[in-house]
């Protein structure tokens, strides 16, 4: 993708373009699936001067809160990003921290429901379902 594509999505979200935040949310939008913010500062470092892990990370909040890139909490220490694509949908494991993609045909009539029972307009692309994978309450069965 080009820096100039991820320019135009930066200032349609409201966001600055500088050179960090292109480099990093670029970085992003190429990985495969979910990342840390300390693997991305592993990619783009090198490559972008005056780059540091916290950069990173306040890059990475501040797109979530534009609605670019979804966390996903896997432990009380770290958090996974993606890029939000499409419509989609997360189960978390609070255990073993999990992530499994939920396929969105799967909360189409959650959604609908929703709407119709409270007037509200549903707009979010991602939902993250937390709880306990069959592994982990396998473990504690007796």
């Amino acid at each position: 993708m080009l820096n100039g594509d991820m320019a135009g999505i930066l200032r349609a979200s409201g966001q600055k373009v500088t050179p960090q935040r292109l480099a990093i949310l670029t970085a992003l939008r190429m990985a495969d699936g979910h990342t840390t913010a300390a693997k991305l500062y592993e990619v783009v470092r090198e490559a972008t001067a005056g780059l540091d892990q916290s950069t990173v990370y306040r890059t990475l909040i501040a797109a979530e809160q534009a609605g670019l890139v979804a966390r996903f909490s896997t432990s009380v220490d770290e958090s996974e990003f993606e890029w939000v694509r499409d419509d989609h949908h997360h189960l978390v494991c609070e255990s073993c921290g999990r992530l499994t993609t939920l396929d969105s045909a799967a909360l189409e009539n959650l959604v609908g429901l929703v709407m119709q029972s409270s007037d509200f307009l549903v707009t979010a692309k991602h939902l993250a379902l937390k709880g306990r994978c069959g592994d982990c309450r396998s473990l504690t069965s007796p």
